[in-house]
């Protein structure tokens, strides 16, 4: 039922993934005869990517819906689709910044910039959208989900030489 709302609204095979996976007894005590195994619950976890934040709040009413009760959500991540594309934009504006400043203090220092002896980056990952712990709502009620900002930044140590 579940994968089938998924489905329902667009989200492919490969978006949506196995986890986890548990079995585990379901017990009762007995006097006299301690605890018996009354039967086994099972759950998974299902991780689903979804392409589209706005249609984020349509998808999870879905799912509960079709799951009822039985339906957790344990947590809701927004990240970037294409972060490389992001890291590159963010290195770019990193090596600019970094030699803005070194040729600012080039020109304190009555020098030019000369060849560059060493770089190394120190990647900033994405900084996640804070999303509130999301309570189970009535199955029919839709969850607001807000994209907020993300970014993504990158820090760059570079060592030049300096020319007279």
């Amino acid at each position: 039922a579940i994968s089938g709302a998924l489905r329902r609204h667009g989200v492919t095979d490969a978006d949506i993934r196995t986890s986890g996976l548990n079995v585990r007894p379901e017990l009762v005590w007995r006097d006299g005869g301690g605890q018996q195994v009354t039967g086994y619950v099972a759950s998974t976890v299902l991780t689903v990517r979804l392409r589209q934040v706005t249609a984020a709040s349509g998808v999870i009413a879905d799912v509960v819906d079709a799951g009822g009760d039985d339906v957790r959500l344990n947590g809701l991540e927004l990240g970037f689709s294409d972060e490389s594309a992001v890291s590159s934009v963010a290195r770019e504006a990193a090596w600019q910044d970094a030699v803005a400043t070194a040729e600012q203090f080039a020109s304190l220092a009555s020098a030019r910039l000369g060849t560059v002896v060493s770089i190394s980056e120190h990647a900033d990952g994405p900084r996640p959208v804070p999303v509130a712990r999301i309570q189970r709502a009535a199955a029919t009620e839709a969850i607001s989900v807000e994209a907020g900002h993300t970014s993504i930044g990158a820090s760059v140590t570079v060592v030049w030489e300096l020319q007279d």
